[in-house]
């Protein structure tokens, strides 16, 4: 064997070209290439901290503010910090403090959002989570997931209306889609794996 011959890639596995064809059906090439650089990004600097674990709590009560679901009053990052920094803690209490409540200045009001927008999605009329979405998709922390998860759902609700079904006051994002799947409405992938990708605006 040469040495050219030796150094010749071989073909990517059929599978790896299907998956890849399926994937480039739903999202854009830029998308895709993003997502592969997140997960082959070597890892440097000191170890991650799970600190958003620790606060899954404070944000679901954010959240269940955010859908009038609780008047309880919003804690102060500072306080909150202060509360958990024991369990935070990895080297001085006042880092730990630090630490979390500089990630709440940051992330929380976000976090909070995305929070609620899950909970809506299931529990809440379908108007809620397309008002959370759209809040997402023109946040600050605006990202192109939230930007394709609203236009998907303004096409599931047109292509439930389409279908000439009545979309009641109380009807969650969930129940259209089920629907939608239930009606026989796409066969391929897209909305929640079983609805075809809406066109390209």
């Amino acid at each position: 064997m040469t040495k050219g011959k030796a150094n010749e890639k071989a073909p990517p596995p059929a599978k790896l070209i299907k998956a890849l064809t399926t994937l480039l059906k739903q999202y854009e090439e830029d998308v895709i290439k993003d997502a592969l650089k997140q997960l082959t990004k070597k890892k440097v600097g000191p170890r991650t901290i799970p600190d958003w674990e620790l606060l899954a709590g404070l944000l679901h009560e954010d959240a269940a503010r955010l859908l009038g679901r609780s008047s309880a009053a919003r804690t102060s990052n500072r306080s909150t910090a202060i509360k958990l920094a024991p369990q935070a803690q990895r080297q001085s209490l006042d880092s730990a403090q630090r630490r979390l409540k500089d990630k709440l200045g940051k992330h929380r009001e976000h976090y909070a959002l995305v929070t609620a927008a899950a909970v809506a999605a299931v529990e809440e009329p379908v108007l809620k989570y397309l008002e959370l979405c759209e809040e997402l998709a023109d946040g600050i922390q605006s990202r192109r997931y939230w930007q394709q998860t609203l236009r998907h759902a303004k096409w599931a609700v047109d292509a439930y209306r389409a279908k000439g079904k009545e979309i009641s006051e109380s009807m969650s994002y969930q129940d259209i889609l089920a629907g939608l799947i239930s009606s026989g409405t796409g066969s391929g992938f897209g909305l929640q794996g079983y609805l075809p990708i809406p066109p390209n605006e």
